[in-house]
């Protein structure tokens, strides 16, 4: 017998345990033979309710079973009870985004194997299996150098070919061999996924510009927003909505254009519940980053991720990506290029390239994806503060309009518009997150373009502040692949990690930092591949490249730099070569970096104290006036190798107008 509900399910039970009562087998026998007619007589006395296989996509009866008509929400409930089918009501591909992989906290899913789980979202077919729908096992949607998933048909990683597991694509779209490719408004499920061939760049920067000043004056909102998503979503199952909240209340008296969401596995399970989501296109990217643009007011040209990191083999979640998307005004035609980054870990790192390859790629993206004129904006959280690489080189060639709070600062936004044209920023609080949501108003057009008045300064001091309000939340400057060369005969300590179970910290660079504060003698740090902390006395005399290495500063002396470098901050992009030029000659703090492999060089310059003074002296009269003026500097670099001495004399010329 089939016996379907509860009630009959436990008059059997009930009959059996009086049968137990019963001495003799055959009264036994016959007892539990009408304990199974009460049963069946039970089950036909209930109503009865449609099988799953009856059903259509819809919920409702199938045509042959037109007279029972839809089911009623009580019916439905007691179908899901009885064929354990999960709940699908309250989910949807439309709000998910249609996901390559299983998303556990979920009620449905959207990916390409739900069907045969049975576990798909009612408007799946629809949204996700519709002739134009991306191919969801492959490593475009997946990203290349993710960490083996045992719920993929197929891998994206280097193993993957040990193996015999990749992906069909992965030769294609994540070994090194194949050609970049430059991004399109098509590709796989999150748009095109490109990779910076090579991550590891620290050629010439990429050239950017001012945004158009003509035509009419346009307000942009902007949102950059870390969602914390493994707590707040999986684990407090969205916490009543609090982030969704957060953002609409922020929104009564002008609506966010673009939001930038780091963290994220949904953007529509952050909109969809507080009425959002039908303002907004939602974008969901791979490597857990989302964006989404006011579709009211903006259209789509273009969209897709860019790979420009690795994190450090300390801990390492893969490849990062920069979300991007290319949008039009629709009412004033102006373009814009909205770009979003979670960066890579170690925080301050910059990854296994560093952080001048880091930002070199970041400002490489925005040129080849966007067009001369566009607005650019670039937000995320860097998982890099002011005392990083990856900040300080931004500041080079972008304007760093706001800078959080959170965790020294790492939350950042980024753009080509001058200080002026700022309208307004905000830390709009957590909303259940560990991070602070923040927020900048951004104004282009009316003619503001580059203005003879003094302008505003960039925000790096602000985000120099930000350090000291999260203490121990990061620690100090990181470089990996390098070692430090100290001047013998400085205070220096061993701290041995293999086998040291005194060790309170750990075995990874960034422990090796931490033991670095808290000796107050501790100018620099370096971790070696052998488990050991090398603390140093004093600042580094040069910089070796070799792989497995980690060095940096602790955060006394990362902060004392990033002062000095938030003085060359730029403030529009007519500045980007005087002042990138500037910082980068006072950031290089008399060091070289040198090959183990090469001929060590040492450089030492002269002068480097009052060219920075000239420069910035120049630098200061630019933004007050509108005469031209001229200064040259004459610097002396005296340069040793094995077998010569050369002395170079170079000669800056300054013009500001």
């Amino acid at each position: 017998f089939q016996l379907k509900s509860s009630t009959s399910l436990s008059s059997v039970f009930a009959c059996v345990l009086a049968a137990n009562r019963i001495v003799t087998v055959g009264m036994m026998l016959v007892s539990l033979a009408a304990c199974i007619a009460i049963a069946v007589a039970i089950e036909a006395s209930l109503p009865h309710y449609p099988q799953l296989s009856e059903l259509g996509i819809d919920d409702e009866c199938a045509e042959q079973e037109q007279s029972q008509c839809a089911l009623s929400a009580i019916q439905r409930l007691a179908l899901q009870r009885t064929t354990r089918e999960l709940p699908q009501q309250s989910g949807s591909c439309k709000s998910y985004g249609c996901n390559a992989v299983y998303v556990h906290d979920q009620n449905c899913q959207c990916n390409s194997k739900c069907a045969k789980h049975a576990n798909c979202c009612k408007d799946y077919a629809h949204q996700c299996t519709n002739a134009a729908a991306p191919e969801h096992d492959t490593c475009k949607s997946y990203g290349c150098n993710a960490p083996y998933a045992h719920h993929r048909s197929c891998q994206c990683n280097a193993e993957c070919t040990k193996h015999g597991n990749c992906c069909k694509d992965y030769s294609s779209t994540c070994t090194k061999a194949s050609p970049p490719v430059k991004p399109t408004s098509s590709g796989g499920a999150f748009g095109p996924v490109t990779r910076m061939s090579p991550l590891c760049n620290e050629g010439t920067p990429a050239k950017l510009w001012s945004p158009a000043s003509d035509g009419p004056e346009l307000n942009i909102k902007v949102l950059s927003y870390n969602l914390f998503w493994w707590s707040l979503f999986r684990n407090r199952k969205g916490n009543h909505n609090s982030a969704g909240n957060l953002i609409k209340v922020h929104m009564s008296k002008h609506p966010f254009d673009v939001m930038g969401f780091q963290e994220c596995e949904g953007g529509g399970r952050v909109l969809e519940p507080v009425g959002l989501l039908e303002h907004y296109t939602v974008l969901n990217g791979p490597h857990a980053v989302c964006m989404a643009f006011r579709k009211t007011t903006w259209t789509l040209l273009a969209h897709g991720t860019t790979i420009v990191a690795t994190d450090m083999r300390s801990h390492n979640f893969g490849e990062r990506g920069a979300q991007w998307v290319r949008l039009r005004h629709t009412e004033t035609g102006k373009t814009l290029l909205f770009v979003n980054h979670h960066g890579p870990m170690e925080v301050n790192s910059g990854g296994q390239c560093g952080g001048i390859s880091t930002a070199r790629n970041l400002l490489k993206l925005m040129h080849d994806s966007a067009k001369p004129g566009d607005a650019l904006i670039l937000v995320g959280d860097f998982n890099a503060n002011a005392a990083s690489q990856t900040i300080q080189e931004l500041w080079s060639h972008l304007v760093l309009a706001y800078t959080g709070n959170s965790f020294g600062g790492v939350d950042n936004i980024f753009s080509n518009i001058q200080t002026a044209s700022i309208r307004g920023r905000k830390i709009l609080g957590g909303g259940g997150s560990d991070h602070d949501a923040i927020s900048t108003v951004f104004s282009v057009g009316g003619g503001g373009g580059l203005t003879t008045k003094a302008l505003p300064e960039s925000f790096a001091s602000g985000a120099v502040k930000a350090l000291g309000k999260a203490p121990l939340a990061w620690c100090g400057l990181h470089e990996s692949g390098i070692e430090y060369a100290i001047a013998e005969g400085s205070w220096k300590k061993t701290i041995g990690f293999a086998g040291d179970l005194s060790n309170k910290y750990g075995q990874f660079p960034d422990h090796c930092c931490m033991h670095c504060e808290e000796e107050p003698e501790c100018k620099s740090w370096t971790y070696d591949p052998k488990l050991q902390c090398q603390l140093h006395g004093s600042t580094p005399l040069r910089k070796i490249a070799k792989a497995g290495y980690t060095s940096g500063l602790p955060e006394r002396d990362a902060v004392a730099k990033a002062a000095d470098s938030a003085r060359f901050a730029i403030r529009d992009m007519s500045g980007a070569g005087i002042r990138a030029t500037t910082a980068s000659t006072t950031a290089a703090d008399t060091t070289t970096i040198t090959s183990t492999a090469s001929t060590t060089t040492t450089t030492t310059d002269t002068t480097a104290s009052n060219t920075t003074n000239i420069i910035a002296s120049a630098t200061a009269e630019t933004e007050t006036t509108t005469t031209t003026t001229s200064t040259t500097t004459t610097t002396t670099i005296t340069t040793t190798t094995t077998s010569t001495t050369t002395t170079t004399t170079i000669t800056t010329t300054t013009t500001s107008t």
